[in-house]
């Protein structure tokens, strides 16, 4: 009885040891199958790690080109800068230099302004004298013009005329004359018989240069009526024209001269003139 017990619990032992075999290796089989897959991903892993190793160096060498790029870039933003301050430089002592130039210049047209000024002091403008063939400018300048100024002035005067020529294009009226006196008080004693000679129709006014007639021109077309006292320009508004029905109304201005200070002024008398559409 009690040997067939033992051999019952011996059967009992084999049969729970086979199957504690039997389950160990379905474990290890397992246990083989998943090592089997973590060895497949570890090398995945390394893979990608072999990956990610070789695309930080192409980052590193990208960054390493970015920064050597950069490093040129402000190479030459400071070579540009040095470039522009040295320009800079050139360009201010071109504009000093230009100033300097322009000042020249200025300084030598108002030298040249003044010389021609001086050229042109003793000359004269003459209008309202008949042109005609064969003429002699001479005579008839001492005839037509010097002839208004008084006997008892005459000794006091050097009437000699430099020369006399007519000036601008032929047309059918009289070209005006330019005439310069070897005396610049005869001249200027001339203009004191303004209202003697306009009463032969014949107007005098100076010579004026260049400039100086642009200058007039200008004024003149902003409504002023310009004239030169020794080389200086004086201005005065032109009389304002009041229209009256088929007339208008306006002040006439007349020139005196003084006797002492040997030059021209413009002085406004209050007559009051009409003048008639028909007379315009």
């Amino acid at each position: 009885m009690s040997s067939r017990k033992v051999s019952e619990e011996t059967a009992l032992i084999i049969s729970t040891i086979q199957e504690s075999n039997a389950n160990l290796s379905k474990d290890i089989a397992t246990i083989r199958n998943e090592l089997t897959s973590l060895s497949r991903e570890m090398i995945l892993i390394k893979n990608e790690m072999v990956s990610m190793k070789d695309s930080v160096q192409t980052i590193e060498c990208r960054q390493y080109d970015l920064e050597t790029r950069v490093d040129n870039i402000e190479g030459r933003i400071n070579h540009c800068n040095e470039a522009y301050d040295s320009l800079h430089d050139e360009l201010y002592a071109m504009s000093y230099e230009n100033d300097v130039l322009n000042d020249k210049i200025n300084q030598l047209g108002k030298q040249m302004e003044m010389l021609q000024m001086d050229k042109l002091k003793n000359s004269l403008r003459i209008f309202g004298i008949a042109e005609h063939k064969d003429e002699n400018l001479m005579v008839e300048i001492q005839d037509k013009v010097l002839s208004v100024i008084d006997d008892a002035e005459n000794d006091k005067l050097n009437k000699t005329i430099s020369y006399a020529k007519r000036v601008g294009n032929n047309t059918d009226q009289d070209r005006m004359i330019i005439a310069k006196f070897d005396d610049y008080n005869t001249k200027m004693k001339l203009f004191q018989y303004r209202n003697e000679l306009r009463s032969k129709g014949i107007r005098i006014s100076n010579d004026l240069t260049y400039n100086q007639r642009q200058e007039l021109k200008k004024w003149n077309s902003r409504g002023y009526k310009g004239y030169y006292v020794n080389g200086v320009l004086h201005k005065d508004k032109k009389p304002e024209i009041i229209e009256s029905g088929k007339s208008r109304v306006f002040k006439r201005a007349s020139r005196k001269n003084d006797e002492h200070t040997n030059y021209q002024q413009m002085e406004v008398q209050s007559q009051s003139i009409v003048i008639n559409d028909i007379d315009q």
